[in-house]
């Protein structure tokens, strides 16, 4: 029955098909990531220990993504000074990005998580400098408001839970996807061009 249930995010984390024919951003997977690493670099109070991507494997079609953790690392410690927190904490996220045969990026994917408070914080900034990176203004307003237009930080009581969320910006199209915490705790979101 669980399978039944993460279908949506699964059809959500699954690489895209390589379709020449799909819309396409109009940068490679090399160049996002150097404008992703400045938003995210821009947006830390600590430049020289940002948590930017940190290693990207390249296939045929896609490119996956892992990050540094020496910020979110420094901000559990400090959750534990203060004793709001105890234990081990894991940065749960990786960002996969479909490419066309020219090398121009047609599908970005971040899947964070939402199993503690520095997972999700951590996935709502990345999903907020992803968005930075095609308009610096892009969540000028409130940071809460741009989360609740995605739905990133609704909880289990949210009465679409389990049904993505999808807004059309100027620069693309972003959907994201949060399942129930008794089925996974996992966040996706996509962000796709307009066509």
């Amino acid at each position: 029955m669980r399978w039944l249930v993460l279908a949506a995010l699964v059809a959500l984390t699954r690489p895209a098909a390589a379709d020449e024919s799909a819309p396409a951003f109009p940068f490679t997977a090399d160049e996002f990531q150097r404008k992703l690493n400045a938003a995210i670099v821009a947006d830390s109070t600590d430049k020289d220990h940002a948590d930017t991507l940190r290693q990207c494997r390249k296939r045929p079609g896609e490119v996956e993504c892992s990050f540094k953790d020496m910020a979110f690392q420094k901000t559990i410690a400090g959750f534990k000074r203060l004793d709001l927190a105890s234990g081990r904490f894991t940065l749960n996220m990786s960002l996969k990005l479909s490419t066309n045969r020219d090398g121009r990026v047609t599908r970005i994917l971040l899947i964070g998580d939402r199993s503690d408070f520095a997972n999700l914080m951590e996935t709502l900034s990345v999903v907020a400098n992803i968005a930075q990176t095609f308009d610096p203004d892009a969540v000028s307003g409130s940071v809460k408001t741009f989360a609740d237009e995605l739905g990133i930080i609704r909880g289990d009581d949210a009465k679409d839970i389990g049904k993505p969320r999808t807004v059309i910006k100027p620069y693309a199209v972003i959907g994201c996807l949060s399942m129930p915490s008794d089925e996974t705790t996992r966040i996706g979101c996509t962000f796709t061009p307009r066509s």
